[in-house]
């Protein structure tokens, strides 16, 4: 299936947007805490998919690595990726549209690396579905997919998908960050004001318009943009993250079912979902067994669940090519290594010769402090710096080398209940790191019986004196633009009310 001239033009602006505004942009010379990015490394999701029982992928014997496709990696997320694989052998494939993300990428990929062993990367600045008719030509597979917010950003995404799913292996993992549409209902509604403003990102001017018409909603509506309007909007150092927010030229409002559904036809599978909020206590760990698609509709409905979809899934067709190589996928629980503490995981390691390359990259991960978000909670916060240390230890010990932990290890200390089921969440204790059936059953049950909706959905009294504040704003940017109607004006605020649930109170005044 070829592009239509549509899509190309979606394309076209797309990449145009991120060539004026590289994203994410962080200074090139920040040092980022890439243990943050744990979920990152391709070796979680591969643990993840062999804790749950699932297929690996097929390894090929004739291949000298292993590869992995970036899409969509902005200017930083390869960077991060390549510290989790190096210098372990993985081929890298970094794709993105815009050819300032991949400059600076590969700028800060020289920096971050020049005292050590470059990673094997190949930069691609085309569109996706280009670059994977390119590697179905040349018979081109991957063992590990990334495309973490892309998809609702494509012109055809379903299309992308169907041809992701032809450079796919047997048991090809994938991270995928979708949008949850709902909770993002009232930005998209206030894009829509920039757009009959006839607001643009490339105008300074512009951007200063919009940032205060933010700041006004925010006052307006202080139960609604108030809680939703966040300060790094106002400043001019967060511009890419506000243009992308606001003034993307695409985003597709696909519910979950939806891509559920699309994924499931070119054949992927959900194994996980990371609840990083913690908006779905009241269920089994989310991320050891994905709740069904009515559990999480039905908490976006009533605005328990307000953040965007982090998903693990794997490739998993209907007809796998080659059932013989197919049951040599999947790692034997005999060739795991002996339950060690770290220290002596180290010594263990060295002793074995073939696993030299993960010894190089488990002892300099182990030098990287403990993630924030795993003491980011109350039920982790009050965890020891010594305790939750020797987790992030067994962690890495277990995802890069494959270690067995003793279940023993997550008993001996006074850790709570509820901090171990809040770890198992996260992804810091996985299925096969727990054997105990007791301990097992623990970490899985729900945190809470029940999670309370947002009260976002109240409704709003909005006197007249606020209304005619908001038309005057408006009627003063029309008049710099010379664009001034009352059809533009009405328009404007049926949009800015559409964006609230307490839309019925503002028109009441109309």
């Amino acid at each position: 299936m070829q592009t239509t001239p549509a899509e190309k033009g979606i394309t076209q602006k797309v990449a145009s947007l991120y060539n004026k505004f590289p994203f994410p942009a962080y200074p090139l010379w920040a040092r980022l805490k890439w243990s943050e990015a744990y979920t990152l490394a391709p070796s979680f999701s591969e643990y993840l998919a062999k804790s749950l029982g699932l297929d690996l992928p097929n390894p090929d014997k004739s291949a000298p690595a292993k590869r992995s496709l970036i899409i969509g990696s902005g200017d930083t997320q390869a960077v991060g990726f390549a510290h989790w694989v190096a210098p372990i052998k993985h081929e890298i494939v970094c794709n993105d549209l815009a050819h300032a993300n991949i400059k600076r990428m590969s700028r800060k990929m020289a920096k971050s690396f020049w005292l050590r062993k470059k990673p094997n990367i190949a930069y691609e600045a085309r569109d996706i579905n280009d670059l994977l008719r390119s590697c179905i030509a040349e018979n081109q597979k991957f063992n590990h997919l990334e495309c973490y917010g892309v998809l609702h950003h494509l012109a055809a995404p379903s299309q992308t998908l169907h041809l992701l799913a032809k450079v796919c292996v047997p048991g090809t993992t994938m991270r995928l960050m979708v949008y949850n549409p709902t909770a993002r209902y009232w930005l998209g509604q206030v894009s829509k004001v920039f757009r009959i403003m006839k607001l643009t990102p490339y105008d300074p001017d512009d951007l200063r318009e919009a940032r205060h018409l933010l700041q006004l909603l925010a006052k307006l509506f202080p139960l609604y943009y108030g809680k939703r309007v966040r300060p790094w909007m106002m400043k001019r150092e967060n511009t890419p993250h506000f243009v992308d927010a606001f003034f993307h030229p695409r985003v597709l409002p696909l519910s979950y079912l939806s891509w559920k559904s699309k994924l499931e036809e070119n054949g992927f599978e959900i194994i996980g979902l990371f609840d990083r909020n913690g908006e779905l206590d009241d269920l089994p760990n989310p991320l050891w067994c994905p709740p069904t698609p009515d559990q999480i509709e039905d908490r976006v409905e009533d605005f328990r669940f307000e953040h965007n979809f982090e998903l693990f899934c794997r490739y998993k067709p209907q007809f796998a090519p080659n059932n013989t190589e197919q049951d040599h996928s999947r790692q034997k629980t005999s060739e795991l290594k002996t339950p060690s503490p770290p220290k002596m995981a180290i010594n263990h390691l060295q002793q074995n010769s073939t696993l030299k390359e993960q010894d190089i990259l488990y002892k300099k991960l182990m030098r990287t402090p403990v993630p924030q978000l795993w003491t980011s909670y109350s039920e982790t916060q009050n965890i020891s710096h010594k305790t939750i240390t020797r987790f992030w230890h067994l962690f890495l010990g277990a995802t890069i080398c494959n270690l067995e932990i003793n279940a023993q290890e997550y008993k001996q200390d006074t850790v709570s209940q509820q901090a171990l089921r809040r770890l198992g969440r996260i992804g810091a204790i996985l299925p096969s790191m727990v054997t105990d059936k007791t301990l097992y059953d623990e970490i899985m049950a729900p945190m809470e019986k029940s999670m309370e909706g947002s009260d976002y959905n109240e409704k709003q009294s909005i006197p007249v004196k606020s209304r005619k504040k908001l038309e005057y704003f408006l009627s003063k940017n029309f008049k710099r633009k010379n664009i001034l109607s009352e059809k533009r004006l009405n328009l404007s605020i049926a949009r800015i009310s559409q964006g609230t649930l307490g839309s019925q109170e503002l028109n009441s005044h109309t």
